[in-house]
């Protein structure tokens, strides 16, 4: 028996703790992208000098793919047994 009464086997344990890492990765790699794309943008305004274009560009679509993997994430996590 665990600390909270449930008779879980260890594996069972180990199988969902392995499974919050997973998901919380795949939230790390999310927020990424909104990182990843405005830098990016920042970088080729600064080599063209085109002001704040691409930065803004790049934000769209880091905003867009990061809110895109975390439906994703949401939508496959609840679909699953803990």
């Amino acid at each position: 028996m665990n600390r909270d009464g449930d008779r879980s086997k260890p594996d069972e344990l180990a199988s969902s703790a392995a499974r919050g890492y997973a998901i919380a990765m795949q939230v790390i790699g999310a927020s990424a992208l909104m990182v990843v794309f405005p830098l990016s943008g920042r970088w080729v305004d600064g080599k063209l000098g085109t002001g704040v274009l691409f930065l803004l560009i790049g934000f769209a679509i880091g905003f867009y793919a990061a809110i895109s993997q975390l439906i994703r994430i949401s939508a496959s996590s609840t679909r699953r047994k803990f």
